[in-house]
């Protein structure tokens, strides 16, 4: 009868055929071998018999907060007789994100890590995991695109860290890799690359393909408005592997694309005619003096704008690498860019010496809090500018 049923399990989930097994097996097993009540987003029944015994089930969790990479827990076993966790030799770094379960007799129970290292097999093994992940992601996204672009917030790093890690699975996903646009549209980055640019064209001075990002929308919000206005449009780049990843696409596609924060070449987007002006930008560089900024003027083609900070893409990277390597700050060249379509900076022309010092830091603080916000000084000088300009205002 019931009492002389074997406690464990005799038969486990992972070394049944995937048509035998339901969803809520799938999701029981998942939740009393990992511990993990949120549900699974989807998962990949592993079943191989040849070129060598696989079986397994690997999940791909919720991400939690995506600060860091969350690790997974992917469970060797040995013929049911379990090995360890998270062998990297057998399972490539960027599967260790997923939780599963792998079972292959093939190999030995007792064997040293340098034997797997070098083990023709267990490269094998490492492989086709690999490349079934990579088919199930084809699979969702050519079948159930709905589904997949829900699943891409908690896919997204593990995707781009697989790429990083692993060329092969670059190669196989690339045209799955998607990210939002400002209208809240996924697009495939690889539709996002221009054309590959030819030797004699490069000479020429011909650059490849600008794709704009934004890193915070609501840090970048105004710079956003300006740039939808404007219709252009941005891919939106907020997880914290995206710098890394923006990178390596450029390095992929050298001749193809390069990437623009939407505030490190505002001016250059967003610019009608030249509209320099040289008695603007001595207004300006007077009344910042002593103050480490840049000074150009352009005429923009919102003239809502009296001012934006740019900062080139190549210092702000190099001054953000510096800040994750912890090497100290780098110093970043700032711009102001004085917009001369803007009325109160046209105005400024005929203003007092006085009052063009007060408007102009009071421009040069707006664009900043824009750009990156105030520090403590700053913050004081500008409430006192803001005081200042009021008490003016109010007397007239």
């Amino acid at each position: 009868g019931k009492d002389d049923q074997p406690v464990n399990t005799t038969c486990p989930l992972y070394k049944k055929q995937p048509k035998n097994c339901t969803e809520e097996e799938y999701k029981t097993f998942y939740r009393e071998t990992f511990h993990d009540y949120n549900e699974p987003l989807f998962w990949i029944h592993l079943n191989m018999e040849y070129p060598f015994n696989l079986k397994g089930i690997l999940y791909f969790p919720q991400a939690k907060k995506q600060v860091e990479l969350e690790r997974g827990q992917v469970k060797l076993y040995c013929n049911q007789v379990y090995i360890a966790d998270n062998i990297k030799e057998v399972i490539p770094e960027f599967l260790m994100l997923l939780n599963g379960v792998i079972d292959c007799p093939e190999i030995p129970l007792n064997v040293s890590r340098s034997f797997l290292q070098n083990d023709r097999q267990v490269q094998k093994i490492a492989k086709h995991i690999t490349k079934k992940v990579a088919d199930k992601l084809l699979e969702l996204y050519k079948n159930d695109k709905e589904k997949y672009e829900n699943c891409w917030k908690d896919l997204a790093t593990f995707v781009k860290f697989g790429c990083i890690k692993d060329d092969e699975f670059y190669q196989k996903v690339k045209d799955v890799i998607v990210f939002k646009n400002l209208s809240g549209q996924f697009l495939p980055i690889t539709q996002c690359l221009g054309e590959e640019i030819s030797e004699e064209d490069a000479k020429a001075g011909k650059e490849p393909k600008s794709v704009y990002y934004v890193s915070d929308e609501n840090k970048q919000a105004q710079y956003i408005k300006m740039f939808k206005e404007a219709g252009l449009d941005a891919l939106v780049c907020d997880t914290y592997i995206d710098p890394h990843f923006i990178s390596y696409i450029e390095y992929k596609n050298p001749k193809r694309v390069r990437f623009l924060r939407i505030d490190a070449d505002v001016a250059g987007a967003l610019k009608e005619e030249s509209g320099e002006d040289k008695e603007t930008e001595e207004i300006f560089k007077s009344a910042l003096e002593g103050i480490n900024v840049s000074i150009k003027s352009e005429k923009l083609k919102n003239s809502a704008v009296p001012a934006i900070v740019n900062v080139s893409e190549f210092m702000r990277r190099m001054s953000e690498m510096n800040q994750f390597y912890q090497i100290g700050n780098a110093p970043t060249d700032m711009t102001l860019i004085v917009n001369t379509a803007n009325p109160a900076v046209v105005a400024l022309k005929a203003a007092s010496e006085e009052e063009r010092i007060t408007a102009a830091r009071h421009i040069y603080y707006l664009a900043l809090m824009d750009y990156r916000g105030l520090t403590p000084e700053e913050s004081d000088a500008f409430h006192e500018i803001t005081a200042k300009l009021l008490e003016k205002y109010l007397q007239k």
